[in-house]
């Protein structure tokens, strides 16, 4: 990932710095490489960026030339150039350990091989840096990592576009797969994959009344397929193909959730993620009953969280927030007698809002569970009575998302705001810093906002 540090003159790490919203290396007549970049840098760490520092990209240190402060639209930036001298990827030995990154080095590794006549192509698809094309002037443009805002009825297309074009593997654990028209696709593209030498591995919620037969027709198709019978509850619904692309979120496998539902997933597409929530998915289906967190990495833009995590990587983007907090849940379990890690959130929630942040919640209003809406209801109450404006949906429709915009982050999670989900359920989610991703959510809550 092109993840960006800031090194003083004595190579310690000041910090990272922030999304690159654009960067291009070129190859300069006297040998060495020189980055200019931009990236996106809310905190401190701007007044800190002198010419006596450096960036450090993959462990490789560059001399700042150059440095100038700005903005781009509402985010506040810094644009600066560096040079460094690459003597160790002469080794090519050195240079094959950078080809599988989506980095920097990747690239410059790439433009070596053009300087030297290699024969290497680039096929035309998404948007990602294993894809970016190297033009005549030897400079390349560094891209995140292909990364979509996957709601309602795109998951379903989505899910079988990735399971269609597997070539090795597919990984899933998911809390339902029931019968029906969209869970009845999924499976028939699950036994084409493994009958075409996919494997695949599938790891289901025992307690879910389909389940059971589901997984035995999936293991009479050749499919490695079981039930947790541990008293943890899987609640996550993350599917993985190839370790490469990531989907995950709140859509579970029935065709309530993917043809009525107001649902919200990531869509990942990139190794290092694949390697995070395949490993995730691997470790559910060898231990489940064992909770696995994920690393935080940054993988560039994207900070992955697992299960009993979420508290812990959210709270504190929601005591930072400055402009806005938005939130859309399913279900939230309020409760007046103990102080525990729902009632910490909501509290969260109201001192922002006493600071002047805007702080909307969009809760389910459902036409069946009785115990969310009890929830749902008390939290409003206590929301409201602290001025925080609270809507639901209609009750002709499920609101089973789980997403929160604070800033231009945003987080979705398979899990609700409840201390199973906090604390013993199987879950998954991504924190991520775009604001590209963060806008298309903006729109989607806003769309939700003002139809209720």
């Amino acid at each position: 990932m092109s993840v960006l540090r800031l090194l003083d003159k004595e190579f310690n790490v000041l910090g990272t710095l922030g999304n690159i919203l654009q960067a291009n290396v070129t190859k300069q007549d006297s040998g060495s490489w020189s980055i200019s970049a931009t990236v996106v840098q809310d905190g401190a760490l701007v007044n800190q960026i002198k010419r006596e520092n450096y960036i450090e990209f993959e462990g490789q240190k560059f001399t700042i030339q150059e440095v100038t402060v700005g903005r781009e639209g509402e985010k506040r930036t810094v644009s600066f150039i560096t040079q460094h001298i690459f003597h160790e990827l002469e080794d090519q030995v050195v240079a094959q350990e950078y080809q599988h990154r989506g980095t920097i080095s990747q690239h410059i590794n790439r433009l070596l091989q053009h300087q030297q006549g290699s024969d290497f192509h680039y096929q035309q698809g998404p948007v990602h840096s294993d894809t970016s094309p190297v033009d005549d002037s030897e400079t390349v443009e560094i891209e995140d990592p292909t990364f979509k805002f996957v709601t309602n009825r795109d998951y379903l297309d989505r899910v079988l576009r990735m399971i269609n074009g597997a070539d090795s593997t597919i990984k899933i654990a998911h809390q339902y797969f029931k019968d029906g028209n969209a869970p009845d696709q999924i499976f028939d593209a699950l036994v084409n994959a493994s009958n075409r030498g996919v494997t695949v591995e599938v790891i289901l919620e025992g307690e879910v009344e389909t389940n059971p037969a589901k997984v035995q027709a999936l293991q009479e198709n050749g499919i490695n397929a079981k039930v947790d019978d541990t008293r943890r509850w899987i609640h996550v619904k993350v599917v993985v193909v190839d370790d490469q692309q990531v989907l995950v979120g709140s859509t579970n496998w029935s065709s309530s959730s993917m043809y009525y539902n107001n649902e919200t997933n990531y869509y990942f597409e990139d190794p290092e993620l694949g390697d995070v929530y395949g490993g995730y998915v691997d470790s559910i289906y060898d231990y489940p009953g064992a909770l696995k967190g994920l690393d935080a990495g940054p993988y560039g833009v994207v900070t992955p969280i697992g299960s009993g995590q979420y508290y812990d990587r959210v709270y504190p983007i929601i005591d930072e927030a400055e402009a806005r907090i938005y939130v859309v849940m399913y279900q939230v379990v309020w409760s007046s007698q103990t102080s525990n890690k729902i009632n910490k959130l909501i509290s969260k929630l109201i001192d922002a809002h006493s600071r002047g942040v805007e702080v909307k919640v969009f809760l389910e209003d459902s036409d069946w569970d009785y115990s969310v809406n009890d929830g749902n209801q008390e939290a409003a109450r206590v929301l409201r009575n602290n001025g925080i404006e609270v809507r639901f949906d209609s009750k002709n429709i499920v609101t089973h998302s789980k997403m929160v915009i604070i800033d231009d982050s945003l987080v979705l999670y398979s899990g609700n705001w409840s201390l199973a989900s906090m604390e013993n359920n199987h879950e998954a989610g991504a924190i991520t810093r775009s604001s590209s991703l963060t806008n298309q959510a903006v729109t989607y809550f806003n769309e939700l906002w003002g139809q209720n």
